[in-house]
Order: C-alpha cells, then sequence, then structure tokens
C-alpha cells in the first residue's frame, strides 16, 4: 500500500494535530486511540509504514498494537523499538517515537523513513502526535483505573459476603479458594496451613484434585513455603522457574502463573493464599494487592469459622472425658433414628457401665475416680 501524497502546511499540521487530540480526548478506548494514533501519523507524515507497539508495564515485553502500510516483519520492528528504547534514539531506517507517561514509555511509534527524504515535517509532527496520543491515554488510564476499582470494591463485598455465609470451617475454607481464583481470573487456589519455619499443608482447594487436600510441602519448597518462611507476599508469571525444592511428586507442574500471601490472624501467620492459573497470566502488581486485601477479608472469616467450631465442640463435649455430652447424644441419636427410617436401615445403640466406678470414688477420692472416667473416655473415642 502507498502512503497518502500530502502538500500539507505546517500550520495544517498543527491543526491536524489539534484535530487528533480532540478526536483521542473523546475516545471510548485504548484500541481507538492507537488505531487513530498510527493511521493519523501514517497520513501527515508519509511514511511508508506506520507501526505502534505496546510496552509492557510488568516485564517490558513488546507487542505490535497497530500497524498501517508495508511494515516489514514483526521481529524486525521489535527488534528496532528495544534497540531505540535502550539509546532512546531512532536508526537510519526507522524513526522511533516514544509515548511517555509520567512514570513510563508505554507505546513506541514506528515510522519508515524512504530512502530519499525524511517522513513530512521531521520528526515534530510524530512527536506532537505522540504527546496528543500519550494525553488522550493517560486519561482512558485513569478512567479504567478508577472503573477497575470500583469493581474490585464490589467483588470484594460479594466475596465477603459469600465468606460469612456459613460458619463451618472447611466451607469456609473452600469458599475462600473459589472467591479468590474468581477474583483474579485464575483457575486454581489453595489455602495452605502452618507455622513460620515448619512445613505447610494444604486444606483447601479449588480447581485441584480432592486428593491434593493433605499435600505437605519441606519449609521453604515452593512459592507458599517461601511465603511461610519471610512472611512477604510473592508472585510469579513463571512458577516452574520460580519454586525452588519442590518435590517429583508435586501436583502443581501444570501451574504457570501465581501469586501467594500470607494469612494472620490473632496477631500470628496460620497460613497461606495462593491464587493460580495453568494458562493466563494473573501475576501483577494490582492482582497481588487485591488478593492482599481479600486475604485479609479470609482470615476474618477463618477466625470467625475457628471460633465458632471451638465453641460449638465445647458445647457437644462432655469437659471431662471428651465425648459427646448428654445433649449431643439425644441430637445425634435422633438424626440416626431418622435415618435409618428414611433408609429402611437397622440401628444399634450400645449401653455400657462401669462396674463398681462408686467404690473407686469412696476408695480412692473423686480426683482419681475422675482420672478414670477421662481415660475410659480417652478408650472409647480411640
Amino acid at each position: 500500500m502507498e502512503p497518502p501524497s500530502t502538500s500539507r502546511t505546517a500550520s495544517g499540521a498543527v491543526h491536524a494535530v489539534s484535530s487528533f487530540l480532540t478526536d483521542a480526548l473523546a475516545a471510548a478506548s485504548e484500541d481507538e486511540v492507537e488505531r487513530a494514533l498510527t493511521s493519523t501519523a501514517w497520513e501527515l507524515t508519509g511514511a511508508p509504514f506506520a507501526v505502534l507497539i505496546g510496552v509492557s508495564a510488568h516485564d517490558g515485553a513488546l507487542e505490535v498494537r497497530s500497524e498501517v502500510g508495508s511494515a516489514p516483519p514483526e521481529e524486525v520492528l521489535r527488534a528496532h523499538a528495544a534497540a531505540a528504547l535502550e539509546r532512546d534514539a531512532s536508526s537510519e531506517e526507522v524513526l522511533i517515537v516514544p509515548l511517555r507517561t509520567p512514570d513510563r514509555i508505554s507505546h513506541v511509534l514506528v515510522l519508515g523513513i524512504p530512502g530519499d527524504r525524511q517522513p513530512f515535517g521531521g520528526a515534530d509532527l510524530p512527536v506532537a502526535l505522540a504527546g496528543a496520543a500519550s494525553t488522550a491515554l493517560a486519561q482512558i488510564e485513569t478512567v479504567d483505573a478508577a472503573a477497575r476499582q470500583i469493581q474490585r470494591q464490589e467483588a470484594l463485598a460479594r466475596a465477603a459476603k459469600s465468606l460469612n455465609e456459613t460458619l463451618d470451617l472447611q466451607r469456609v475454607l473452600t469458599r475462600i479458594c473459589e472467591e479468590a481464583a474468581g477474583l483474579l481470573g485464575g483457575d486454581q487456589a489453595i489455602v495452605w496451613r502452618g507455622e513460620r519455619g515448619g512445613h505447610v499443608s494444604v486444606e483447601a482447594v479449588w480447581g485441584f484434585p480432592p486428593e491434593v487436600v493433605g499435600y505437605r510441602l519441606d519449609p521453604g519448597a515452593g512459592i507458599a513455603g517461601r511465603v511461610m518462611e519471610n512472611g512477604q507476599p510473592l508472585q510469579t508469571n513463571d512458577y516452574p522457574g520460580t519454586a525452588r525444592k519442590l518435590p517429583a511428586d508435586s501436583p502443581f507442574g501444570f501451574t504457570q502463573s501465581c501469586l501467594a500471601v500470607p494469612m494472620y490472624w490473632e496477631g500470628a501467620m496460620r497460613g497461606v493464599l495462593a491464587a493460580g492459573s495453568t494458562g493466563e497470566r494473573i501475576a501483577s502488581d494490582d492482582n497481588l494487592t487485591l488478593l492482599e486485601t481479600f486475604a485479609e477479608l479470609a482470615a476474618a472469616a477463618s477466625r470467625n469459622a475457628s471460633a465458632h467450631a471451638g465453641l460449638a465442640h465445647a458445647a457437644r463435649t462432655d469437659g471431662l472425658t471428651g465425648c459427646l455430652n448428654h445433649a449431643a447424644l439425644q441430637d445425634a441419636l435422633l438424626r440416626e433414628v431418622e435415618r435409618c427410617a428414611r433408609s429402611d436401615a437397622l440401628l444399634a445403640l450400645v449401653l455400657l457401665d462401669l462396674d463398681d466406678f462408686k467404690g473407686v470414688n469412696e476408695q480412692f477420692g473423686h480426683l482419681v475416680g475422675d482420672e478414670v472416667l477421662r481415660r475410659v473416655g480417652q478408650a472409647l473415642q480411640s
């Protein structure tokens, strides 16, 4: 494709840049601004091609976002952009114009240079266009960031409500995994339990087979072990290359992207919440912050469920023997009778008595009698 010919004056170019800025600021998405910048730069400069390359904020990766004209292969364009970013200069073959935000270079505009002439207006016109585009992109990013923040707050509110719908600890832990994966767009999540300097073991999972529950890592092994070891969150989009000391039978061989944060309650680190993905790259600073915030809600829900479990156990347990107390026995017996009635099954009830227990109390005292009851209770439970 041949570039359109142009006989625009400098004042006409200024008007074109101003018009482009007006249109760009009215654009609804980053894609619209990118396409408009590429086509406008190509039309106004008369360059044989115009290509806009995005620069990843996370790892600096280069990606062609929009192109017009007879552009060289993508790997050649990326090589030009990478070289220009390193030395902040153009070459004899292309004109490189960076799009700068307050903290980084977000895009690189690559314009082809004909052998017999410079693009229209030299570098001034593309630089002016890039500045206008940077302004529009910054505005869109601000709006998008605000929208993402609202979405996250709404997602966290939904997740918190979901966690507090039950006080059963195991259900809470499983729901924590489910909500964590959903929040980050991952397909895996794990709650690990352990103590600093010790082993960590899987308490609940999402996206893994049930038999993974109970899987244990040595101290410092894997991402979870490292988080438990140093108390600091970790993230990686290269899990196989980042996780260390993983055993050969690790069930996490397909994990590619992972974030892991500590969970604290009652003043101590009680475990690690990890979310991962087998495909999508979900590790980012924004997602790590989101997971840390969610982990605080998850820790509170776990603490409440643990306290409720303790109270429920105490309410159903005889303090001396550790066996079910009278009220719990009646409740369990009623449920078993109802279950057997539904299934037409038989029910057996065993009653036993401690022979001559009264004599133990009278001869050796009630403290010894209590110890006898305690040991009988332990024997029954075992």
